[in-house]
């Protein structure tokens, strides 16, 4: 695991649950995990709005818009690879979730909402 912006990331295939003994699943979690910055970016530009950062059901949908548009569209490229199965979305996602509810100011909160659009 990494720390990018408060928020801990996996660094390998292994670390997202890829098949990691495959040829190529290394460039596939780097391709993966450079998208997900991305995006983590992305959620603190657009989500550092005082309607967001107060409202769960915004901030969620928000959440929702920029993994669809991003690091979803990504993994579904490198499929053969795993990226798709459960515990490769379900790491994405958290750190989606991880990342708005640092934003938020409620990082010690469970807030499941918020990955009711992922």
């Amino acid at each position: 695991m990494k720390v990018y912006k408060g928020i801990n990331l996996p660094t390998s295939a292994s670390g997202l649950e890829l098949f990691s003994s495959m040829k190529g699943s290394g460039g596939a979690a780097q391709d993966i995990l450079r998208q997900l910055k991305r995006d983590i970016t992305r959620l603190n530009k657009e989500g550092n709005k005082v309607a967001m950062v107060t409202s769960v059901p915004k901030m969620a949908k928000l959440i929702g818009t920029i993994y669809k548009e991003g690091v979803s569209k990504k993994m579904s490229g490198h499929s053969g690879f795993g990226a798709t199965d459960t515990e490769p979305r379900n790491h994405v996602a958290q750190a989606m979730i991880d990342a708005a509810k640092l934003l938020m100011g409620r990082s010690d909160e469970y807030i499941p909402e918020l990955g009711d659009w992922i």
